[in-house]
Order: structure tokens, then sequence, then C-alpha cells
């Protein structure tokens, strides 16, 4: 392998869900593909300025508003991610189709492995009742430490990203990635994010009629609605937990009322969302700044909750929304701000008609909707990295067919 910018952001694309390390790593692999390139053009070319701006003024405003707290440098260094990724990506890499599609695949080659290793250690140390009973949370940190939400986000965009290269590959690899759907999906169910599963099935559709040649798009969506029948039903005998947090979501039979029969995330995010909304009323244009958030918030949940779970222990409850999350920390402003850049690229994207683009943005915001994901560095190195990403190219090219 040569040591292209290229090859080092493929690998960096690898590296990035293996851990805490390998990302470290893989940041290091982003300067030296910096280097490389400015050692080449002898000058530093960023390709799309206005997203760079839009991209990384978010961060800076999270910055300044705890700026007054010299400890947030130390407690709080996930969110400089937001800003050095997109710095480094965003130089004019001249990344074309291919690059770009390699780099997914990268990508999804490591979730899979990352899936497939959980699962099989899962198996082999609890076996397969336990597996199929409610693992999300010790499979998520085994082996290689996740939260449960974060892995699943990470699943749910391997799985649109292999939807997009369907489209794009021979019939050999077409094959090869149509499995490899099916088992990520397995790995999906098994940790148990309703919000995140909704949202992938639903991306998924929408790219497959997005990509699918016209003449066919009835011919894929009836196998697609056929596929997602025979799961569902799969789904309602073998995996009781998640058929229990989807009735849980819509209140069935107005079981999930009341707290004392029955407990779940529902009735806990409304709590949740109830504190957030009375604290972003009363300082709605600035907010409490990054450092303070948590401790408004369990303060609020003290006063109010009649939940203790809610504050009490070492697992302290943040906003479960990413853009109330924004809006408590830097006010209507950083919320501006983040909406701006999403827009941008979604604008972009579709003036450019790359499904891939908007349609992870729209992904990514489903996901925003019930888990504050940029709180931790998983979630924030993989929405970056691709948000920056999807600049370099400015044209989808849907004739491109990788060999």
């Amino acid at each position: 392998m040569k040591l292209t910018p290229a090859n080092l952001i493929i690998l960096t694309a690898f590296l990035m869900p293996l851990g805490v390390g390998t990302q470290n790593l893989s940041l290091i692999l982003l300067f030296v593909a910096g280097l490389v390139f400015y050692k080449r053009k002898k000058k530093a070319l960023i390709k799309e300025p206005i997203a760079l701006i839009l991209l990384i003024l978010y961060p800076i405003i999270v910055i300044i508003s705890s700026i007054n707290d010299m400890s947030f440098l130390v407690e709080n260094p996930n969110v400089f991610l937001a800003l050095i990724i997109p710095v480094l990506l965003s130089l004019d890499y001249n990344l074309n189709a291919q690059c770009i599609h390699r780099i997914l695949f990268a990508f999804i080659v490591s979730i899979s492995l990352l899936s497939f290793v959980k699962t099989a250690a899962f198996f082999l140390t609890e076996g397969l009742e336990e597996l199929l009973i409610h693992p999300q949370k010790k499979l998520a940190n085994l082996l290689i430490g996740y939260s449960y939400l974060n892995l699943s986000m990470y699943v749910g965009t391997a799985i649109l990203f292999s939807v997009y290269l369907i489209a794009k590959c021979n019939r050999y690899k077409k094959s090869i990635l149509a499995i490899n759907i099916l088992f990520l999906l397995f790995f999906l169910l098994l940790l148990s994010s309703r919000v995140i599963l909704v949202a992938t099935l639903f991306v998924s559709l929408v790219m497959i009629l997005a990509y699918a040649p016209k003449g066919k798009r009835i011919f894929v969506t009836t196998i697609f609605g056929v596929f997602i029948f025979i799961s569902t039903l799969t789904i309602y005998k073998l995996d009781p937990p998640i058929v229990e947090k989807m009735k849980e979501a819509v209140n069935h039979k107005n079981e999930y009322s009341n707290i004392k029969e029955k407990w779940g995330g529902r009735i806990m995010r409304e709590e949740i969302w109830s504190c957030a909304i009375t604290l972003i009323k009363q300082k709605l244009i600035f907010g409490y700044g990054y450092n303070n958030v948590q401790e408004e918030l369990n303060f609020c949940y003290e006063n109010t909750s009649k939940h203790p779970v809610l504050y009490r222990g070492k697992s302290k409850k943040n906003a479960h929304n990413q853009f109330l999350q924004i809006t408590l920390s830097t006010g209507l402003i950083g919320l501006f701000l983040f909406l701006s850049f999403l827009f941008y690229g979604f604008r972009k994207a579709v003036a450019n008609k790359s499904p891939l683009r908007y349609l992870f943005i729209i992904f990514a915001a489903m996901c925003f909707l019930t888990e504050s994901h940029l709180e931790r560095n998983h979630t924030i190195y993989l929405f970056y990295f691709f948000m920056t990403l999807f600049f370099q190219p400015l044209k989808d090219d849907k004739n491109t067919t990788s060999s």
C-alpha cells in the first residue's frame, strides 16, 4: 500500500470503530495524510471552505461556553474531535468516487468483523438462549467497550453504506454485501435500539428507491417489503425484548403509563425532556455552558422527578435528545449553528443529486431525536468523519461500478 492520503483515510475508516486506542491511531493517520498532501501540493487547499466553517462553528461555541473552567480541557476532550476531524479531512485530497467507495467498504468490513467477534464471543461464553434474551449492554461492552446505542449507530451506518454500495458493484460483491446486511441487521436487533433500527430500515428503503433502476423499483420495493414482513414475524417469535420496547414506545394498550407497573425508556425520556425544556426556557439564548448542563439537569431531576433512578448512582442522565442537549449547553445560538451545517449539507447533497449524503444526514438526525449521541467520542468521530468526507466529491456517479 502506497503512502497516499487516500490510502491513509481508508485505513482510518477501518480503525475508527475498533476502540479508543485505534481511534487515536487513526487521528495520527489523518495528520500524516495532511502532511503528505501538503508536501506534495506545497499548500493547504480546502475543498469546501464554507462547509468547513459551518462544521467547526458549533464546536467552537461549545468550547467557548466553558472556557472559564480550565478543567474542561481535561474532562471533556471529546469535543475537540469535532474540530480536528473536519480540519484534517477538509483538505482537497481529490478523492474520486472509487476512493469514497473503498473508504465506505473499509468501514463496513471493520464493523462486520467487530460485530461477528462480539456475537461469537457472547455465544461461546453465555450461550444461545442468553443471546436471544436481552444482551444489548453486555454484548456492546464485550471485548471492546461500547455503549449499545453508539454501537447501534455504527452498525446502522454500515448497513446504509452496504445498501448504497450494492448499487455500485459487480454481482459477486452484491451477493456478499447482501448476506452481510442480513448479519448486521441481526446484530442490530440484538442491540435492541428501537429508534436506530427504525431509522436504519426507513433510510435503507429510501436509498433503495433512490438508487434502484426505474424499471425495477416496484420489484425491489416489494422484495424489501416481504423481507421486512418475514423479519418482523421472526423477531416477534425470537426477540421478545425488542418487541417489548416497541410496545412501550407506542404505549400499547396504555400499559406503560404507570411507572410502578412497568418501567422503561419512554417514561424516563418524558421526565428528562420535561426538565430539559424547562431549563432551556430559563436561558434560551446562550444556554448554561457545556460543563454545567449535567449539573443543572441533575438538580431539576432531584426537585421534580418521582423516579430517583434518573439522578442517583454513577449513571447520570443527559438530555437524551441531541438538539435539546445542544440548546441546553449553547442556547439558540448553538442550535442555529448546528442546524445550519446540517441544512447546508442537505441542500448541497440534493443539488448534486447525492442521495447517500442527504440520507446519511436524515439518518443521523433521526438518531439524534432520542439520544445525545455527540456526547461520546465514538459517535462524534463517526458523525464528523463522514459529514466532512461527503463534502469531498461534489457529485455522485450513479453509473460507477466497482470492479
